[in-house]
């Protein structure tokens, strides 16, 4: 006994995937299902095989149609949904552009505004280390000054001592000096009259010594 099997769950899920809805698409996978289970046994004659072949493609067609149809349906809500969703994404597109070209302003308005905080904190801190530079330039240079004074206070009492030592030595050694020349004048005369005393007696003795060998020489 022959018989016709057909996948009614198989067919229906194909259905359902092309966007037929549900029980539709279980209606007519069951309506085919009947006609492939016909008995091929019990067929009597070629004419009820035609017949049934001819219903069966009738049938297909039917389903074809129907398919057809959904699916340009389907293409036509699926350019529809393509037309809303690119649309949307435009839409979106702008609105954030439009987002992202304010926070860029306020972005720009914020460093702007920091910035001029920052110039004038800037100005505002030179300004200060310029008056304390001045007060510390001033201080230094009045220390500078008073240094100066006092070393120059001190050098003029260092040279007065100096000086006075100076003097005091010069003075000093012109008196050691004058006595060394008194001293040695007196010496020199001492020596002078000593060398007159032995020249005198040198003489006396040569006389002598003349008159000696003059009274002792034969005539």
């Amino acid at each position: 006994m022959a018989t016709a099997t057909f996948d009614t769950l198989k067919f229906a899920n194909a259905l359902k995937a092309v966007g037929v809805p549900d029980k539709q698409a279980e209606a007519e996978a069951q309506v085919l299902s009947e006609v492939f289970s016909i008995n091929f046994r019990e067929v009597a004659t070629k004419e009820d095989l035609k017949r049934a072949v001819s219903d069966i493609e009738v049938k297909i067609r039917e389903v074809e149609q129907r398919l057809f149809v959904k699916i340009d349906q389907n293409t036509a809500k699926i350019d529809q949904f393509r037309l809303e969703l690119n649309s949307k994404i435009e839409q979106f597109k702008t609105e954030l552009l439009a987002r992202i070209d304010l926070v860029d302003k306020k972005l720009d308005a914020k460093i702007d505004q920091n910035k001029t905080d920052l110039s004038a904190k800037i100005d505002q801190v030179k300004t200060e280390l310029s008056a304390k530079i001045d007060m510390v330039e001033k201080k230094l240079d009045a220390k500078i000054d008073q240094v100066k004074t006092e070393l120059s206070a001190k050098i003029d009492m260092v040279e007065k001592k100096l000086d006075a030592k100076i003097d005091q030595v010069k003075t000093e050694l012109s008196a050691k000096i004058d006595s060394i020349h008194l001293k040695l004048s007196g010496e020199m005369i001492l020596l002078r009259w000593m060398f007159g005393v032995v020249i005198s007696f040198l003489v006396a003795m040569l006389a002598l010594l003349i008159r000696v060998y003059l009274s002792t020489k034969p005539n």
